[in-house]
């Protein structure tokens, strides 16, 4: 242990370099709770948790408030001002319009609120629940004017809805069997209207102006069930028409939607039997699509209509009833989402669950255009991913999927530097040996090579189908990319000099429809293996990357989840899946062997869980989570699977591995926790408090600096949610300086040592000595278990202060770069000293110096040494 304590450097440290602006001038959110003020001017919508005002004209964000407990954006006033959020637990807040600052809070009331809807002089809104209870609040204060009752029956569902009226005191509810007027100032009913027996009320929507309502009827009377339009003229609930339609015994299915022009001339239908147009004046209808369509809008003028149709976003013209337009979606998991119409424009939004708004627009010359844009929607999905660390380690290249672009962050400078343009939805980076990066697409379906130096694309490769991931080969200059499409999965190795595809391994597409919680094809180019698994079907194939074959295929458990893992000398291929079993196979050649199983029958038969595990470091254990009633979590021997121990820590779900997997790192929203393998099981090591706040973190270690790096999305109080690279020092707190400031060299400047890493026993240390002379100073690091005074060494112009049992990385000694910087790599399970090397355990503290050549004064040869750093080791 030190002897000498001299100076504590201060506490943890972490420093946010933001990746984007906070809010991105093409940013849009989730759509399903979004509003746009009437005049169109403004869209409110959700993004990440937080509320952004959007300004449709100039393509520019006007603000952001964190919103984390938003339910939805509930109601919009008319004259765009002000807007009410829907909180959780039944509150509700008034927020000005585009500012975004909240006036008012609602925290009293009475049950779940199911609509709000809001008057047209913009000084009232209501609060309508399922049970028929109506709140009248004042729109400025939030004060509570008015309860009154309605029957249950007249508001039984969210979706069949309620309006006011052009008079502005006349609120009108739809029920199953009549519609009622009631008088918001006094609660009482003013009319009402009943639909009749054989018939039922499927939806309800009123026009902008609040003159028209236009209800959705099912009509039994004949024995058909035939769709009728009722038009009712508000307040006084005359009815104006009653328009039958061409739909009967037409099976719409739960997903109902009704849009009715603003003019009132042209309604559509959709549902699950298709998307059909109506022509109110006629009772004309059309079929405009007979597949099932769970989402569909109408333009105002009633011209156009968009549907999500079969995964393809499709606009029809609704007078001629023939498609004019259609794009698939951008993400193989879209076509299913919500669409807005824009008030005023002939455009529809779609937001899809990646990262893209999909757009439709139908131009003054009929053609229909269509586009996307970036949607900062979804921790996964858009934002950062990817970080990669040069090996300078001065730069880190990072994939932005939310802006298409690779940002490069200077480190030492702590900002984002610069940023290169590349193809839809990068989603994996790799560095290649000549200092090229090589960038992955999904939607973009290739590989680009950019040039980070000029900040240019340089060559492109096409590929067969969207990238999922890409692992660099050790040693060259190609890389394996992961290519799926519906129908089509294989590995592609690209090489790069040329830039080419040289090779492809299939594997059986999945099968329609899988779950997976984990990427179901695992890739070692070390271990010059590649296994695939299909959940659905219970099938795994292993390949052989150098000879770019299949060796085997073989059966687990099917379920709706599973995960390969393969060990680091490629001998050993485990699948755990969701049906609670692990099956182990040895690889030889050219083929695979089923070696061992084990399996845990729960107590429901039915029941799965995720297929969750973790393989130790050297492929020796392998844990594993199982249902609650069977043992929680194993850890199993690979090589026989017998049981090592069972233990309820799960950590390691939610925690990235680093420093080779010996170290596993996880986050909170303000914490940070290190674990490490101890003992059968993974302990938790270390626990930092983080002075800010991020979310969805994933961490890499540097292998150059041994920096920690924390890839986010960080909360920046007003300005909503940025993608953020966080620099974490997790040592800050533990290293001991001294000898500080050191002897100046020949430069005239002082070297400083400086140490990086976990800094947990069985992992490693990185340490970086800056100030030396460029080019000249070689030199190598010395270890000890001991500091002393600085102590004045025969020959050196320098101190010592390192004492006790004492080592040289005699493997290391290296010159300064250009920079004048040497970086020194610290394995803490091989430290070497006089005796031989050491195992560093938990508890103990071990110091570093630098040892260089230097020339005095007089410009005679000597030497010299940096500052001393020492860091407990947990």
């Amino acid at each position: 242990m030190l002897s000498i304590v001299l100076l504590l450097a201060p506490a943890a440290q972490v420093t946010d370099i933001p990746l984007e602006v906070p809010i991105d001038e093409d940013e849009f959110g989730n759509v399903f709770a979004s509003s746009f003020t009437p005049d169109g001017a403004t869209w409110l919508l959700p993004h990440f948790g937080s509320v952004v005002s959007f300004d449709v004209a100039t393509s520019t964000s006007v603000a952001s408030v964190p919103q984390d407990d938003l339910v939805r954006i509930a109601a919009v006033s008319a004259d765009g001002s002000r807007a009410v959020f829907e909180r959780s637990f039944g509150m509700l807040t008034i927020h000005d319009v585009p500012s975004l600052a909240q006036t008012a809070l609602i925290d009293d009331l009475i049950g779940t609120v199911d609509e709000i809807i809001m008057d047209r002089s913009d000084t009232r809104f209501l609060a309508a629940r399922a049970s028929g209870r109506i709140d009248v609040f004042d729109l400025a204060s939030g004060s509570h004017l008015l309860s009154f009752q309605t029957p249950e029956s007249a508001f039984p569902y969210r979706q069949r809805g309620g309006t006011i009226a052009a008079d502005d005191t006349t609120y009108v509810t739809n029920g199953r069997r009549r519609v009622r007027a009631y008088d918001i100032t006094t609660g009482d009913q003013t009319a009402s209207f009943s639909f009749g027996i054989s018939r039922r009320s499927l939806r309800f929507v009123a026009d902008p102006a609040g003159v028209r309502a236009y209800v959705l009827l099912e009509d039994r009377a004949t024995g058909a069930n035939r769709l009728d339009i009722d038009v009712f003229e508000l307040p006084s609930l005359n009815r104006l028409a009653s328009v039958p339609t061409g739909l009967v015994d037409v099976d719409l299915g739960s997903s109902v939607q009704l849009a009715v022009s603003d003019a009132g001339q042209t309604a559509i239908i959709a549902g699950e039997a298709g998307l059909f147009t109506i022509d109110l004046t006629s009772g004309g209808t059309q079929t405009l699509a007979d597949e099932f369509v769970l989402h569909a809008a109408l333009s105002a003028d009633g011209s156009t209509a968009a549907a999500w149709v079969d995964s393809t976003l499709t606009a029809f013209d609704t007078a001629t009833a023939t498609e004019i337009g259609s794009q698939p979606a951008s993400s193989e998991r879209n076509g299913g989402d919500a669409i807005v119409a824009h008030p005023r424009l002939n455009r529809f939004y779609s937001v899809n669950d990646t990262d893209r708004v999909e757009i439709a627009e139908r131009l003054p010359s009929g053609a229909v255009q269509f586009g996307d844009v970036n949607s900062g929607f979804g921790a996964e999905r858009d934002g950062a991913r990817a970080p990669l660390e040069f090996d300078d380690g001065r730069r880190v290249a990072v994939v932005h999927q939310g802006s298409d672009e690779v940002v490069l962050v200077d480190i030492e400078a702590q900002a984002a530097s610069a940023s290169i343009p590349v193809e839809r939805a990068p989603v994996a980076i790799a560095a290649l040996s000549d200092g090229r990066l090589a960038v992955a697409h999904g939607r973009g379906a290739s590989v680009v090579l950019v040039d980070p130096d000029t900040l240019a694309t340089v060559d492109r490769i096409d590929l067969s189908g969207r990238a999922d991931q890409v692992e660099p080969v050790p040693g060259s200059d190609s890389i394996w990319v992961e290519v799926s499409e519906p129908g089509l999965r294989e590995l592609q190795l690209v090489t790069t000099s040329p830039a080419t595809i040289a090779g492809t391994i299939p594997f059986p597409p999945p099968m329609r429809g899988t779950s997976a919680f984990q990427q179901d094809v695992k890739i070692d180019p070390g271990a010059d293996l590649a296994a695939a698994v299909d959940a659905e079907t219970g099938l795994l194939t292993v390949a052989r990357l150098s000879t770019r074959s299949v060796i085997g295929t073989d059966t687990f458990a099917a379920g709706r989840d599973a995960q390969a893992f393969i060990d680091p000398a490629g001998t050993r291929v485990s699948v755990v899946s969701s049906r609670s079993e692990v099956r182990s196979w040895t690889v030889q050649s050219g083929s695979i062997a089923l070696d061992w199983v084990f399996s845990c029958t729960p107590a429901s038969p039915d029941f799965e869980s995720g297929a969750a595990g973790v393989l130790w470091p050297d492929g020796s254990r392998l844990i594993v989570e199982l249902p609650d009633d069977c043992p929680r979590v194993v850890t199993l021997d690979t090589a026989n699977g017998a049981t090592l121990g069972t233990s309820t820590n799960n950590a390691w779900r939610q925690t990235d591995p680093v420093d080779g997997g010996v170290e596993r790192i996880g986050s909170s929203s303000d914490s940070l926790r290190q674990y490490r393998f101890e003992d059968d099981d993974l302990i938790q090591a270390n626990y930092l408090v983080l002075p800010s706040r991020f979310y969805s973190p994933r961490f890499i270690r540097g292998l150059a600096t041994g920096r920690t790096y924390g890839l986010g999305r960080r909360d920046s109080d007003p300005l909503g949610f940025v993608a953020t690279l966080t620099v974490i020092d997790v040592i800050a707190d533990r290293r001991i300086v001294t000898c500080d400031p050191s002897t100046p060299n020949v430069s005239g400047a002082s070297a400083n040592l400086d140490l990086q890493g976990g800094g947990l026993a069985g992992g490693r240390l990185v340490a970086r000595v800056d100030g030396l002379p460029p080019g000249l100073a070689f030199g190598y690091l010395l270890v000890a278990d001991a500091l002393v005074p600085p102590t004045p060494v025969t020959g050196s112009q320098g101190q010592l202060c390192l004492g006790g049992q004492l080592g040289r990385f005699v493997d290391q000694v290296q010159p300064a770069d250009a920079a004048g910087e040497q970086r020194f790599s610290i394995d803490l399970t091989a430290l070497p000293v006089s005796s031989g090397t050491v195992v560093v355990e938990p508890g103990e503290t071990w110091a570093f110096q630098s040892w260089y050549r230097d020339q005095d004064p007089a410009g005679q040869a000597t030497s010299n040494f940096s500052t001393a750093v020492a860091v407990e080791v947990l």
